[in-house]
């Protein structure tokens, strides 16, 4: 087996927020929230008490984004193509909602699979770590991130 075959044995679990994308769908969800009922800022504190899923789940079920508007990382993205096209398993691996993570990559096309925010449980820090080595195995999977949170992936 050569080098690159070798790699794209490996999984590539790559992060949205500030890696894949340079903004925040948390940020870019909630002002677009606020700009479609101000009012809503009154319920953010109410639904802050459950927690940071429970708001990014709240604030998903109210908008919807429009993945191709986002500002990918073009750089990465060529990458994650050719890496795709490859043979890579390629995994978005985000704490953003899964409604919108499903729809970035719906409209990449180069996912094989996806981690994310579900219900009460925000993929982030070591939750996305235990994720990703039950699905790969210690060890098992190269991680792109860009947050000291993601920092838990490497332990």
């Amino acid at each position: 087996m050569d080098a690159r075959s070798d790699r794209n044995a490996i999984p590539l679990a790559v992060d949205l927020d500030g890696t894949l994308i340079a903004t925040d769908l948390l940020w870019e969800g909630l002002f677009i929230l606020l700009k479609k009922n101000p009012l809503y800022f009154f319920l953010l504190p109410l639904w802050l008490t459950g927690g940071p899923a429970r708001l990014k789940q709240e604030i998903s079920l109210r908008v919807d984004i429009d993945p191709a508007s986002l500002p990918y990382r073009q750089e990465l993205i060529d990458r994650l193509h050719a890496e795709h096209r490859e043979g890579r398993v390629i995994v978005l691996a985000t704490g953003t909602p899964r409604k919108f993570a499903e729809a970035i990559a719906a409209h990449l096309g180069i996912f094989d699979r996806v981690l994310a925010t579900d219900g009460p449980h925000n993929m982030t820090s070591g939750r996305k770590c235990s994720a990703l080595v039950a699905a790969y195995g210690d060890a098992g999977f190269d991680y792109a991130g860009n947050s000291r949170h993601d920092l838990k992936v490497f332990d």
